[in-house]
């Protein structure tokens, strides 16, 4: 696991490609919080994308937002924003279409390190998912000492193309 696109990673993206590339059986969850050095660090052959490649940014509260809006402008199968872990509340605007996929969950911290997310902001994500047909995968939160899996009381867990 790693930021894909960091530039540390050159050293070694242009292999990880070619192992991508031909184990297209399986589906590749790229992830990144620098949308901005995606299309120089892309194949030559990326196309409109390959088909088992997801393409991902990470954005954790408002601060991020416009790392959408990077994505939202490169070619991918499946485009995907990781809002973990979810550190406040978001509105996506009009920056949800053309996103198939959004994931919410807390930080997975030791209690006294982990900062805490409101029940609130995944409510609030869901609706949005909801209202732009776009899939919701929640994973956890914590409350007290227990990890849950559901907002108010249902399962979230859709992929994409599933959406509610």
């Amino acid at each position: 696991m790693s930021d894909f696109f960091h530039p540390a990673a050159d050293q070694w993206r242009a292999e990880a490609w070619k192992v991508i590339k031909e184990c297209n059986q399986l589906d590749w969850l790229v992830l990144t919080k620098r949308p901005e050095l995606i299309s120089d660090r892309l194949p030559a052959d990326w196309g409109k994308g390959y088909s088992n490649v997801w393409l991902g940014v990470t954005v954790e509260n408002q601060d991020y937002v416009q790392r959408i809006d990077l994505l939202r402008k490169i070619p991918a199968a499946v485009k995907f924003v990781s809002a973990e872990p979810l550190l406040g509340p978001l509105e996506f605007g009009h920056r949800l279409s053309n996103i198939d996929w959004v994931i919410t969950g807390c930080e997975k911290a030791a209690k006294a390190k982990r900062r805490i997310m409101q029940m609130d902001w995944v409510r609030s994500i869901r609706d949005q998912c909801d209202a732009a047909g776009t899939a919701l995968f929640h994973k956890q939160y914590y409350s007290g000492t227990q990890i849950v899996f559901v907002i108010d009381g249902e399962v979230r867990q859709s992929w994409p193309g599933s959406a509610a």
